[in-house]
């Protein structure tokens, strides 16, 4: 061997404690850095999950809350009370005729509507099921 490998060795073997302790503290600085990442995306990935778990429970929860309303009576009431205020109009102006003509657009308009919220109650009992 020549006098630069051998010097080498001799260094080494001098400073073998000083070696292995550098070895040992980058070992563990490793061990923990890599523990640390570790426990971040666990940590990260069960917050995640969370997060979707509890959004799911309150959009069930808000579906179920959701109660179909049957508007017959009050839509009922309304066109009864609709034709006595058609006579007290056409009382005080008989030549309004125009506004005849929208009280019935408004009752027809009132009846779409009626039947639009007894189709949305029908859709969501069904969904329910």
């Amino acid at each position: 061997m020549s006098q630069e490998k051998v010097d080498y060795k001799k260094e080494q073997k001098k400073n073998i404690k000083k070696i292995v302790r550098k070895r040992k503290i980058s070992h563990v600085i490793g061990t923990v850095v890599f523990a640390v990442v570790v426990c971040g995306m666990i940590g990260w990935l069960g917050f995640s999950g969370y997060q979707t778990i509890t959004k799911a429970k309150s959009n069930d929860a808000s579906a179920e809350k959701s109660i179909p309303i049957d508007m017959d009576a009050l839509n009922e009431y309304m066109k009864e009370i609709a034709p006595e205020e058609d006579a007290v109009e056409s009382a005080e102006d008989v030549s309004e005729g125009s506004e005849e003509s929208d009280v019935t657009e408004v009752e027809n308009a009132d009846e779409t509507a009626e039947e639009n919220e007894v189709e949305t109650a029908e859709d969501l009992s069904s969904d329910g099921e």
